[in-house]
């Protein structure tokens, strides 16, 4: 009997295909979340290389992970999106195949032994999410028995490939993309496994989610963001739900001449926005006017706590992409409007 072996592919034609399809599925209105190609190791944080050594330490995994490596370096995961309890994947092969693995919640009951276990040792969430932590919790957190990383029992997955073995390349490509997004994103493990990292900080150390927000006037927006509000142009409208998907975006701030506003805007009006570009301590002031935890914020604004706090710390003028930026205007404008956030 004689076997056919399929023809040999490069790392640089699978990256290519792979890029191919992601656009294709951008020109189709979908939004990929690709893992881009990379050389090296397959994680760099705590938190990834934490979730790489949990599976490779099960001899379930660790034979048939080899395969997924590859195909994790040549930014074959076209497609990564990370829920509770789910893992959604496109991984580009022979085909564009699909596939889901589904993570078990952690036990409550496991969950609250963690936190006190670690009750009082973690300062703070950014400090938890960056790895800054002691050793003693890095060793309560990846315990394969009472640790919050999932064990083989706790996994399962299926992919639309043709591949009869129970752990395909693809699937195996995908476990260690779940590694590389958490180096971007660790906050997604916690999303992962259905519990709140903020349980883990002590009430005293954050900020209240429920504090009512300051005072708005004309001058504290428009020195928030650098913008000037033309309030004789405002054009009434009723109240909305939920964010705009689309804020109309003006001149530039610094393109524009200085108007100065007589009174605060009617809370149902919709006052039009010059975009400015926004400084660190200007997106800080914001979170603190809405009264928001920045874990809180975050998750308003559909960013990473880790990118939040970059924002925040920054020096001088942000160059956001432009949905962040969006997520921004629409935020402020919501928030300047006096509606319910």
């Amino acid at each position: 009997m004689y076997y056919r072996f399929g023809e040999y592919v490069s790392v640089e034609q699978k990256r290519k295909k792979a890029e191919k399809l992601v656009e294709k599925l951008r020109t189709q209105g979908q939004q990929p979340k690709p893992v881009a190609a990379f050389k090296g190791r397959m994680a760099a944080t705590f938190w990834g290389k934490s979730w790489c050594d949990n599976l490779e330490a099960y001899a379930d995994f660790e034979n048939r992970l080899g395969r997924g490596r590859s195909y994790a370096r040549s930014g074959c995961l076209c497609h990564l999106d990370i829920e509770r309890g789910t893992v959604k994947a496109l991984v580009s092969g022979s085909d564009l195949y699909t596939l889901t693995v589904r993570v078990k919640p952690l036990p409550e009951e496991r969950w609250r032994e963690v936190c006190a276990r670690c009750s009082g040792q973690v300062g703070s969430l950014l400090e938890l999410l960056q790895g800054k932590i002691s050793r003693q919790v890095m060793e309560i957190m990846c315990d394969p028995t009472t640790g919050i990383f999932p064990s083989p029992a706790e996994i399962t997955f299926d992919c639309s490939c043709p591949d009869w073995a129970s752990m395909c390349k693809h699937v195996a490509a995908t476990l260690y993309g779940v590694g590389r997004r958490l180096d971007a994103e660790p906050d997604l493990l916690f999303v992962l496994r259905g519990v709140n990292a903020e349980d883990l900080i002590p009430a005293s150390l954050d900020f209240t989610q429920n504090a009512q927000p300051d005072a708005l006037d004309d001058d504290d927006l428009g020195a928030l963001f650098g913008i000037d509000l033309d309030v004789d142009a405002q054009i009434a409208s009723p109240p909305v739900s939920g964010f705009p998907d689309k804020p109309k975006l003006l001149a530039k701030a610094s393109t524009a001449p200085k108007v100065t506003t007589k009174a605060a805007p009617d809370a149902c009006a919709k006052p039009p926005f010059r975009a400015g570009r926004p400084t660190g301590a200007a997106i800080r002031r914001l979170r603190k006017l809405a009264g928001l935890t920045p874990a809180a914020f975050a998750r308003a604004l559909g960013v990473s706590i880790v990118t939040l706090h970059r924002w925040e710390e920054s020096k001088g003028v942000l160059t956001l992409r432009a949905a962040s930026m969006d997520s921004l205007l629409a935020f402020q404008e919501k928030l300047f409007a006096g509606r319910q956030l």
